[in-house]
């Protein structure tokens, strides 16, 4: 028996997000992914307001779209925005660094930034999903869980982190000497 279930919405302003759109995707959370504290919902509520704060026009101009897609394995949720311009491939590269430093990769997150909101929003979502798909614009980002879902193996190490960090370009996932070749 196939369990899939497809979900999209276009909405317009950040707060539509929460009228229109979170109630039902939370409610197929609930019921599909088994994420009781919440993780991965919250993480969806991190790409939605980084889309609104980053959009070219306010947070409640802000066009946005937004895709689950839950199947008997995984739940994936896509969520597409204009937003200003990023410099996603430098992003990750400095993630990796810090990652593979000895010192710095065994750290966790919350130590790293020491109190501030500084990047907040990506180690928010990496925290929660098993890989995160970043469009080398910045204009999408797609968060991925299996199911059922494994509260117990979110780490906040950077070094545990870092690597569910993808770029997409195109819709094909950058790896190695292909991220240094990317834009």
């Amino acid at each position: 028996m196939q369990d899939r279930e497809i979900q999209h919405y276009h909405i317009q302003g950040y707060g539509t997000f929460f009228e229109e759109a979170l109630p039902s995707i939370k409610s197929t959370l609930d019921k599909k992914l088994g994420d009781k504290e919440g993780h991965f919902a919250m993480a969806i509520v991190e790409a939605v307001q980084n889309a609104a704060m980053y959009a070219r026009k306010s947070p409640e101009e802000a066009a946005m779209d937004i895709d689950l897609v839950s199947t008997e394995t995984d739940i994936t949720v896509k969520i597409t925005a204009d937003t200003k311009n990023f410099d996603v491939l430098s992003y990750r590269q400095r993630l990796g660094r810090m990652a593979s430093d000895k010192q710095l990769g065994e750290m966790e997150w919350a130590d790293f930034v020491k109190g501030t909101q500084k990047c907040r929003g990506y180690f928010t979502m990496l925290m929660a999903v098993e890989c995160l798909y970043v469009d080398v614009t910045g204009k999408s980002v797609t968060l991925c869980a299996a199911r059922p879902y494994h509260s117990g193996d979110i780490s906040r190490k950077i070094k545990d982190i870092v690597p569910r960090f993808m770029l997409e370009q195109n819709g094909v996932i950058l790896e190695g000497e292909e991220m240094q070749c990317a834009l």
